[in-house]
């Protein structure tokens, strides 16, 4: 199941080639989700991070787009779980999103609004 976030990079992306030459990134996005209450008033949750990875052509062209920290992204992806015991035997899980596709969030970067028409 695909999920959307949006967010801001919280360091600048990081590059990695796998031991058979296949580029690697991570993004470590925060997503801060508003509401609006009962009265109307809007209300910000916790924000939530996101460890988001990408592998081969899609870690490439994220590479080339020389993303920064602070940037406004959209990520579309899928969650991956990964479970281990550590050395005590309790056991860990750990979930991370798995990039499909990911853009810088236009409107965060100025774009011009459309105006919605007057009735």
């Amino acid at each position: 199941m695909l999920h959307t976030f949006v967010g801001n990079l919280v360091e600048a992306p990081t590059f990695t080639m796998t031991e058979r030459g296949i580029a690697s990134v991570r993004l470590r996005l925060v997503v801060n989700e508003a509401y609006r209450d009962k009265k109307g008033e809007l209300r910000e949750k916790d924000p939530t991070f996101w460890d988001c990875y990408a592998w081969g052509i899609r870690a490439e062209r994220i590479r080339d787009a020389a993303w920064r920290k602070g940037q406004a992204v959209i990520v579309v992806g899928e969650f991956t779980s990964s479970s281990w015991m550590n050395e005590d035997g309790a056991k860990h899980t750990r979930t991370t999103v798995t990039i499909l596709n990911v853009g810088a969030d236009a409107l965060a970067l100025g774009a011009p609004r459309r105006r919605k028409p007057r009735l």
